[in-house]
């Protein structure tokens, strides 16, 4: 009986840390994605916009 309590705590806390390791890991790629995204904002923020595109309105058409 004893033996039995022991194995179901046992895999309890096994099952736990599995969760655990699969929140870690689906935060860390979360993380990693909006890093990718930030960079890439940050470069088309920074070029500069190509001629005709909206740096100043023709008010002439």
């Amino acid at each position: 009986m004893n033996a039995d309590l022991n194995t179901a705590l046992a895999v309890s806390k096994s099952v736990s840390t599995q969760q655990s390791i699969a929140t870690a890991v689906v935060k860390m790629n979360a993380e990693m994605e909006q890093s990718i995204v930030n960079m890439i904002d940050a470069v088309a923020r920074s070029a500069p916009a190509p001629d005709g595109q909206g740096l100043k309105v023709d008010k002439s058409a």
